[in-house]
């Protein structure tokens, strides 16, 4: 009974001590041995090979291209051979249907290469009956690191890329993380990848196990990621990435900040624009409003003139022509009320008045006079100012005609003047002045403040007023880009 337990327990040890160095072998990953044969990564990584057996038939996951494999001393001491060929999938879909492609025997080492997708099949044989026996059929998958997107909330989405080109578009607050395969069997392979800015040319290469938390992606930016497990390069996958900006460096951002300045601009600019016209607008009424004042400050002065020159004519007991100057000065006077609220007024209407106060003028002091017009001139267009021209008319009767009789000639000449758009009039007499002052009388200065006023309004068009002394007295009006 002793013996017997004794010998229970040596074939309990012996069993665990061969289970112990199987585990330990598939821990490895380095060599799988499966009895006949024993299959290994050429470069020794660890979970490079992965098993699966399932009665007679080993069904064996490789991931890098090529491996290795050896016969045991099982095969050397067994009466069995093996045969090995490729099973070639034209389509890479898993199918069962290829050719065969018989290969010679194993030695003691072999170096085999296998594509994505293709299959190696090792068939154990019994040498006298050609039974199979057992057979490890090895496969290499494709397998790709996962692609997750990752947001502000951590939510996690896995995106597929492809090897050819996949475009995806990121918010400023979502990232990018690289994680092993959902293949159980491969999750501590070594990964790679290469991800490079196309906008500033910085490239970043990096390498590790597993995963990475997350890629150095920043907002704006533009990269292509090319990412693969190291020991499947063939499987590499490319990837171009846009990230959106932030919101306040965005191009809607950058518009609608510009935007909002040109127009914050523009609205201050109109604002002083129009404080501008409004003030501009206010000193033009204020300046219309003090060249008629002093314009109304004539009519009391031209009546009073009248008023002394019908009085002298009845004086002198000539009432037939006091009366017709009475007529001839109330149809005067009322032309002249109806326009002196008018700053301008046609140059036609203006030579009608003159010539109608120099008619009146001629009656009392009986001397000559014409009124000569450029043909040129259209006058049924051109606005002077109101009574501009009575004072210095008025001047010229008054102070140099009045004491000649009919030895007295006065010519008002309209014409125009070799600069363009400019014209002239030109107030004649042939008289004497007896006080070399008197062309600055009230009337005068009346006359050159309301053209220093009527200036100021429009700087383009100017009025001069000038007297020159020859044989009598000649005042010159002259409107300078006054017809256009």
């Amino acid at each position: 009974m002793n013996m017997i337990s004794r010998n229970l327990l040596q074939l309990i040890k012996l069993l665990f001590i061969i289970g112990f160095i199987f585990i330990s072998s598939l821990a490895s990953g380095q060599a799988i041995e499966e009895g006949y044969v024993e299959i290994s990564g050429s470069k020794g990584f660890a979970n490079n090979v992965k098993i699966l057996q399932n009665g007679n038939i080993s069904k064996v996951k490789i991931v890098e291209g090529l491996f290795k494999v050896r016969g045991t001393d099982r095969l050397k001491r067994e009466a069995v051979y093996f045969k090995s060929y490729f099973k070639i999938d034209n389509n890479a879909s898993g199918s069962t249907q290829g050719t065969r492609k018989n290969i010679d025997l194993f030695r003691d080492d072999m170096d085999i290469y296998l594509n994505i997708h293709q299959q190696f099949i090792i068939d154990i044989l019994e040498l006298e009956t050609n039974k199979l026996i057992f057979r490890y059929e090895v496969t290499r998958p494709e397998i790709v690191p996962q692609l997750i997107r990752l947001n502000s909330e951590n939510e996690r989405d896995i995106i597929k890329a492809s090897k050819k080109y996949t475009l995806i578009k990121l918010r400023a607050n979502e990232q990018i993380a690289l994680s092993s395969t959902n293949d159980e069997k491969f999750q501590d392979l070594l990964i790679e990848y290469t991800l490079d800015n196309l906008k500033t040319k910085k490239r970043i290469f990096r390498t590790g196990i597993n995963a990475f938390s997350k890629l150095e992606l920043e907002p704006g930016q533009e990269y292509q990621l090319t990412y693969n497990y190291h020991l499947q390069t063939e499987s590499l996958q490319n990837l171009y990435i846009q990230v959106e900006p932030l919101w306040y460096k965005s191009a809607i951002a950058y518009f609608t900040i510009i935007a909002l300045t040109i127009i914050s601009l523009l609205l201050i600019i109109a604002y002083g624009l129009k404080r501008k016209v409004k003030y501009a607008k206010r000193k033009q009424q204020e300046t219309e409003e003090a060249a008629i004042r002093l314009q109304s400050l004539l009519n009391p002065h031209f009546t009073f003139n009248a008023l002394s020159t019908i009085q002298g004519l009845m004086n002198t007991d000539r009432i037939n022509e006091a009366n017709l100057y009475l007529q001839e000065f109330s149809s005067l006077l009322r032309n002249t009320l109806s326009r002196s609220q008018n700053l301008y007024t046609n140059l036609d209407q203006e030579l009608e008045m003159i010539q109608t106060y120099i008619k009146l003028e001629a009656l009392r002091f009986n001397f000559y006079w014409t009124v000569t017009i450029d043909s040129r001139l259209n006058t049924s267009v051109i606005e002077i100012p109101t009574l501009l021209m009575q004072p210095l008319v008025e001047n010229a009767i008054k102070h140099g005609l009045a004491n000649l009789g009919d030895k007295g000639n006065l010519n008002i000449i309209c014409e125009m003047e070799d600069k363009e758009d400019t014209f002239s009039i030109r107030i004649q007499d042939n008289g004497i002045w007896e006080n070399e002052g008197t062309e600055k009388g009230y009337g005068i200065s009346l006359t050159e403040s309301r053209i220093a006023t009527i200036n100021t309004m429009n700087k383009d068009q100017l009025i001069t007023l000038c007297f020159n002394k020859y044989k009598g007295t000649e005042v010159v009006l002259t409107f300078k880009n006054w017809i256009n």
